[in-house]
Order: structure tokens, then C-alpha cells, then sequence
């Protein structure tokens, strides 16, 4: 996947990505090596389904869980999303 492909270019050259966008479909580094897909204030789950983020102090691991992805599920599951044009 051309995305992936060039998000890891740049973390190889050392350049900090945070975050980037395939489509309208944002894709966010949230610390620990995990990431979330977003579109405004909704959060894709691993079933496909948009759910609304809660404020840092209100995320259970649940939705850790179901929200919190690697890099490259992060890259498959908007890309999908972005597609399909799940929103």
C-alpha cells in the first residue's frame, strides 16, 4: 500500500509523523505506538463503526481497545473506510 510505503520513508529519514490523511479519513499517532482514525470527532472501531472519542480522562481500555490500532491496521482501516466511503 503507497501510503504505508511513504509514512514509513519518512520515519526511516527520522521525521516525527503525528498524523496524515488518506482522503478525508485523519489518521493520528496517540503514544505508545498506537493510532487512531478519525473523521471529526468520531473514532473508527475495529468493526468498522464510528463511535464518538471521549476526553482522554474518560477512555476506558475497552475502548482502547477497540479504537487504538497499529500503524498499519491504522493505514488499512481508513483506507477502507476513505473507499467505501464510510463516514
Amino acid at each position: 500500500m503507497k501510503e504505508l510505503d511513504a509514512i514509513r520513508k519518512a520515519m526511516a529519514l527520522g521525521l516525527a509523523v503525528r498524523s496524515f490523511s488518506i482522503g478525508d479519513i485523519a489518521v493520528e499517532f496517540r503514544g505508545l505506538g498506537s493510532w487512531a482514525v478519525l473523521d471529526g470527532g468520531h473514532c473508527l472501531n475495529r468493526d468498522g463503526g464510528w463511535e464518538r472519542e471521549p476526553l482522554p480522562s474518560s477512555r476506558t481500555e475497552e475502548f482502547m481497545s477497540r479504537c487504538r490500532f497499529s500503524l498499519d491496521e491504522a493505514v488499512e482501516m481508513a483506507a477502507a473506510a476513505h473507499r467505501e466511503g464510510r463516514r
